[in-house]
């Protein structure tokens, strides 16, 4: 369900976009557009090793934010909230 949710996400928002020339132009307009359109704010940080594998870095995921509520979750919430592994 959360698939079909995203690729309907992604071809509403990529409808009058222009054609994208490789995968690191995919990952800049998830950053930059759809990332923005979902949450209001551009990822923090985009990094690669060049192999394949793109982490993105949210350092105020919104939807993680109710699990650093408590003393219990405060030192793994950051390990958790900061990646985001994106995988091509």
């Amino acid at each position: 369900m959360g698939f079909r949710a995203g690729q309907g996400l992604i071809e509403r928002f990529t409808k009058e976009a222009p054609a994208f020339k490789d995968e690191l132009d995919v990952m800049k307009f998830i950053c930059k557009e759809f990332w923005t359109n979902l949450f209001r704010k551009q990822i923090d940080n985009l990094r690669t090793n060049h192999q394949g594998t793109y982490v993105l870095q949210d350092h105020r995921f919104r939807l993680l934010t109710p699990v650093s509520n408590g003393k219990q979750y405060l030192e793994e919430a950051p390990k958790v909230s900061d990646l985001l592994l994106w995988n091509l």
